[in-house]
């Protein structure tokens, strides 16, 4: 088994490093917009589009039973082919109500749906956010040591072969000084 490692090039984590800075910053930015838009759905459903449905229900409704009202009053004049026509707008009318009665439905499904569904899945997000913006910058300081350190190892000097007779006679000189002594 040897004895030192022999690191020449540290190219692979520099471009570990670098691809990981440029990760953490595109994970951030698709974090923040998947999260704002699953706010602005949110807000979507239970502002506007809620507001909207709820105030055509209350319109059509109204609108229904003007055509009911005139439909009866038509039937009360004995107007055949008035009555006809007030009854295509009655059905029309009961037609476009029951649409927003189911809209206003489906939005408050769509409303529960998404706190079911959705809210889970943000709170995974939230600690996704986590391991990107507090963990990953863990790994790049870790990075940076790892390559300050094997940089200050490629500047040692290797011992070259005179330096290694050099040190041995050295040592023999002082063994042989000892043991006269």
């Amino acid at each position: 088994m040897a004895q030192s490692a022999n690191v020449t090039n540290t190219g692979a984590l520099q471009r570990l490093r670098a691809a990981l800075v440029i990760y953490i910053e595109k994970a951030g930015i698709t974090i923040d917009e998947v999260t704002d838009d699953a706010r602005r759905i949110r807000f979507w459903l239970q502002g506007e589009k809620l507001q909207y449905w709820k105030k055509e229900y209350k319109s059509r409704m109204k609108k229904l039973e003007e055509a009911r009202s005139a439909l009866l009053s038509a039937r009360l004049g004995n107007l055949t082919e008035v009555s006809m026509l007030h009854q295509m707008a009655v059905k029309r009318a009961e037609r476009d109500y029951h649409e927003a009665e189911e809209k206003i439905r489906k939005i408050k499904r769509w409303l529960r749906d998404y706190e079911q569904k959705i809210l889970p899945m943000l709170k995974q997000l939230d600690k996704f956010r986590t391991v990107v913006s507090a963990d990953l910058p863990k790994g790049v300081a870790y990075l940076d040591g790892a390559l300050d350190a094997l940089e200050a190892y490629n500047q040692i000097k290797a011992p070259t072969m005179n330096d290694i007779t050099a040190t041995e006679s050295v040592d023999l000189d002082q063994e042989q000084a000892e043991e006269s002594s």
